[in-house]
């Protein structure tokens, strides 16, 4: 998911200006993912099409972006499609988000599930990238 947001009197220049940030920020993704040899596409390990391929021309704003993109029965899946691992979690008393993160950091993983003592709900604890943590709450629709 990449996010990019700026601000313009018209909306025009705003989609602009958000346009070339964008540009710039899936570049720096790209560039990134190559150093680490993770990129799927041109310049990855396992060859393929650019980012460039899918972006209309700057000289053509007729060409629709959805129309470049390849279709969904096309596109290579990014998840395995065998079960690798199954792990039974027993969770036998509820304790608190603190302790979830201090069991963590002690386990030496991004994440950890716990149930929350406040309200009893299964909820996941995780480390953000960028800093500090997040939680995740499960919740049925």
């Amino acid at each position: 998911m990449v996010r990019v947001e700026d601000t313009e009197s018209d909306l025009y220049g705003a989609i602009d200006l958000v346009s070339d940030k964008l540009k710039r920020k899936l570049s720096k993704i790209k560039e990134k993912a190559v150093q680490r040899s993770t990129w799927p596409g041109k310049g990855g390990p396992k060859g393929g099409p650019a980012i460039e391929d899918f972006l209309p021309a700057e000289e053509s704003d007729s060409e629709d972006f959805a129309a470049a993109a390849p279709p969904l029965g096309e596109r290579e899946p990014e998840l395995p499609q065998e079960l690798i691992r199954e792990k039974v979690l027993m969770m036998q008393s509820a304790t608190s988000m603190e302790a979830a993160l201090e069991e963590m950091e002690n386990v030496g993983h991004d994440f950890y599930i716990f149930l929350d003592e406040k309200d009893g709900a299964m909820k996941v604890v995780y480390r953000r990238k960028s800093y500090g943590y997040g939680i995740i709450i499960p919740q049925k629709v």
